[in-house]
């Protein structure tokens, strides 16, 4: 057996290192709005849900079960997932290449951005980039090699099974599986043997939750991520498709970026080689449908996140061909990003640091609190807090209990959080909202008083929606970490929600 190289000891220490912080502040921080939105959904256990399968939810009911509802029993199996994800990644890459890329590969896994950025948060990408990673590993044994067996053509359909309850996105690794077997004349007639059939066969009946809940529900998600979602960008747009790779290019860093980009253009050119032909493949699929589909909607820069894994092992292994100084001086501007944007991010997330720097940049300039994302993870329990007289004093004077509502999920989910309430969602839109607070539930809330919240982020009059008799305006509600602003929270007493 090998000796185990320098770098792979840095690699794990790192690794070790960043995912022990990592644990902190998944113990420490408040929720982020994705995250309380998914922790909403556990209160109410269902197969599927409109934005996504359930596998969030079941996890962090899992968590929650173990833990109480706390900010880490809504992100243990989510750090779980993440931690197990760079395992398995540095195992493929040392299957593919040697130790050395491996741990080079590792280290890019934990200080990339895309990734370390909110790493400690519970996000459907959180399972999905786990069972991503495992099948990976499994596709290799599958088509890379002729050791395979019955019993690992049953874990890739129970990984992939996972994954597609845990992200749709999960389906575009099914297509690079298919890829690479179609571009192996000896290996087609796989994807006609009983084996593979199998596998599907195991796909399917592990996503019948999935097609149960949306068939009950007339196929709300279908349409939503296949029509809605794709209609809503008002056409192509070559800006916004610059906009797309303008942040990849951020959310990687750009000298990685470009390495990645690199890497990937190497990969087919290499693809007479079996490794190199499974990373252009495996790849290739998620970032060139999202970048098309940029061309024509909406994105969020981490969607093509699953690309990059791989991509990670190509560019590590295409920095080692190159001469010292190139390598010293790639692996300085990484380094330096890497530094830059995560000590920025994980400082802020306990300190706001955010409106210093800004106003070293620009000292006459006024720091607008939206701008720092740290700022979402503060604030609800001084809400709760500040609205609990004044709800008693409301209950005192009328002799009816006040709800709480918001307009947005984001703001409902937190608010719900932090109060241990369900929270109206007040607002003429579709959520998961539309189907857990029923016609019937609204129709029994009929006459209902209510403290209508919204932020300087999704600011909203509930006036302008018609749901309650009237509103008039509460003093409004600043929180501030340490001396910095971090949000305003805007509040109205309104009076006979109409039940709709």
């Amino acid at each position: 057996m090998s000796s185990r190289p320098l770098v792979e000891k840095i690699a794990f220490f790192f690794f070790i290192v960043m995912t022990l912080v990592r644990l902190v502040l998944a113990a420490r921080l408040g929720l982020g709005d994705d995250e309380a939105y998914y922790w909403d959904w556990s209160r109410s256990l269902s197969l599927s849900y409109f934005d996504h399968p359930a596998m969030v939810a079941w996890l962090i009911k899992a968590g929650t079960l173990l833990f109480g509802d706390t900010p880490f029993g809504v992100r243990v199996f989510g750090l779980l997932s993440g931690g197990l994800a760079g395992v398995l990644l540095w195992w493929l890459a040392r299957e593919l290449f040697d130790r050395r890329i491996a741990a080079l590969t590792l280290l890019l896994y934990t200080f990339a951005p895309i990734f370390a950025v909110g790493g400690f948060l519970m996000v459907p990408d959180a399972p999905m980039a786990f069972a991503w990673t495992a099948f990976t590993c499994i596709l290799w044994k599958l088509w890379g090699s002729s050791t395979s067996r019955t019993r690992d053509w049953i874990l890739a359909g129970l990984v992939l099974g996972f994954g597609l309850l845990s992200k749709y996105t999960m389906l575009l690794a099914a297509v690079s599986a298919v890829a690479l077997f179609l571009s192996d004349r000896a290996r087609r007639r796989d994807l006609v043997s009983s084996r593979f059939f199998l596998t599907i066969t195991i796909v399917v009946a592990m996503c019948v939750p999935i097609l149960a809940w949306n068939h009950v529900h007339e196929w709300p998600s279908v349409k939503f991520h296949l029509h809605d979602r794709q209609t809503g960008g008002g056409g192509p747009s070559l800006l916004r498709w610059l906009q797309f790779w303008a942040s990849q290019f951020f959310v990687l860093g750009p000298v990685l970026f470009v390495v990645c980009m690199m890497a990937l253009v190497a990969a087919f050119r290499r693809r007479s080689e079996s490794r190199w032909k499974f990373i252009a493949l495996v790849s290739a699929p998620p970032l060139v449908v999202f970048a098309i589909q940029a061309l024509f909607a909406e994105f969020k820069a981490h969607w093509p996140a699953p690309a990059f894994p791989l991509l990670f092992i190509g560019a590590s292994a295409l920095w080692t061909e190159w001469k010292p100084i190139s390598r010293k001086i790639v692996a300085g501007f990484v380094v330096a990003f890497f530094a830059l944007t995560d000590g920025i991010f994980y400082i802020s997330a306990v300190h706001p640091i955010l409106p210093t720097l800004s106003r070293l940049v620009n000292p006459a300039g006024q720091f607008e609190p939206q701008f720092d994302p740290t700022n979402d993870l503060y604030g609800w329990d001084e809400l709760v807090a500040h609205l609990r007289p004044i709800r008693e004093k409301e209950k005192a004077s009328t002799g009816k209990d006040v709800l709480l509502s918001a307009g947005r999920y984001q703001l409902v989910s937190q608010f719900a959080f932090a109060s241990g309430e369900e929270v109206l969602r007040a607002a003429k839109t579709t959520d998961h909202y539309s189907f857990t607070q029923t016609p019937e539930k609204r129709a029994a809330l009929k006459g209902a008083d209510a403290i209508f919240v919204s932020d300087n982020r999704f600011y909203r009059d509930p006036r302008t929606d018609g749901t309650f008799e009237t509103c008039h305006n509460l003093d409004d509600f600043k929180v501030k970490r340490g001396e910095e602003p971090a949000r305003i929270f805007y509040l109205w007493i309104c009076r006979g929600f109409k039940g709709a």
